[in-house]
């Protein structure tokens, strides 16, 4: 049966896809995280998520740490029905999406001190900024909000404290891709990675 991840809502269900476990939030919903998981001060990061789709994408936090104070805060976060954010709270990184979040779907973005932020959706860079000075603290690690969560079911979600290369990042959502049937293509193939997968399937 279902078990309780942390507090509230959120449940850990089995065979989502492909027989692999999914979280899934109701808004309220908060899975608390150990302290210094979300990358503080000005350290580089990546963040790549997989989510399903049908989100209403008003102001619903994914994943956050930090205070509530200027470039005091690292936080991914939806911020309309098309527009997801990297914020720092009052220094934000919005990207666009033009097709939305109504099926399921990649988020990434990566952070390098020396160059900046860039955002990505289902593998392809939409945007990018030349952000600088974080200093975030590493408190408050978590992902969903008890009044500005999303609602649905966490595929996967990676962090990691380096830039990652577009290589190695597009490796890791191709694997997300065929893993939770999620319709990206890869640079110079012009066919998803599940579309891949099931064809080299028969």
């Amino acid at each position: 049966g279902a078990r309780n991840a942390t507090q509230g809502t959120q449940l850990w269900v089995g065979g989502a896809q492909n027989g692999e476990d999914e979280i899934r939030f109701a808004n309220g919903s908060v899975m608390n995280l150990p302290n210094g998981t979300v990358p503080d001060g000005d350290k580089n990061y990546t963040f790549i998520v997989s989510l399903d789709g049908g989100k209403t994408g008003n102001t619903e936090r994914i994943l956050s740490s930090g205070l509530s104070s200027s470039n005091r805060q690292n936080r991914l976060t939806y911020v309309n029905t098309t527009t997801y954010a990297a914020s720092w709270y009052g220094n934000d990184l919005q990207v666009n999406t033009v097709t939305g979040f109504a099926q399921p779907h990649n988020i990434a973005v990566t952070y390098d001190n020396t160059v900046g932020r860039a955002g990505y959706f289902n593998s392809e860079f939409v945007n990018s900024d030349n952000a600088s000075g974080r200093n975030s603290a590493s408190t408050n690690n978590r992902i969903g909000h008890s009044s500005l969560g999303f609602t649905g079911p966490l595929f996967e979600l990676l962090v990691y404290q380096a830039a990652l290369s577009d290589p190695a990042r597009n490796l890791l959502e191709q694997s997300q891709s065929a893993n939770w049937d999620i319709e990206l293509a890869p640079p110079g193939t012009g066919a998803t990675e599940a579309t891949k997968a099931m064809a080299s399937d028969g």
